[in-house]
């Protein structure tokens, strides 16, 4: 008998590692440092757009930038 307490993974926690594998194998044909470059601006991007929505409605979600 298993005496372990059930996980659960919430739905918004299976959205992020979905959108990670996709992000991820989206630049797996860039060389590395493409890649990261790639990785850095979309980072500076995204952190822009959730500076800019903070303080505004917390129930408004921020969108997510589309994966190519």
């Amino acid at each position: 008998m298993n005496n372990k307490p059930k996980q659960s993974v919430s739905k918004a926690q299976l959205e992020v590692w979905e959108w990670k594998e996709k992000a991820a194998a989206s630049v797996l044909h860039l060389p590395v440092g493409e890649r990261i470059r790639f990785i850095m601006e979309r980072a500076q991007k995204t952190s822009e757009q959730v500076l800019r929505h903070k303080g505004t409605d917390k129930n408004k979600k921020a969108a997510v930038p589309a994966i190519q």
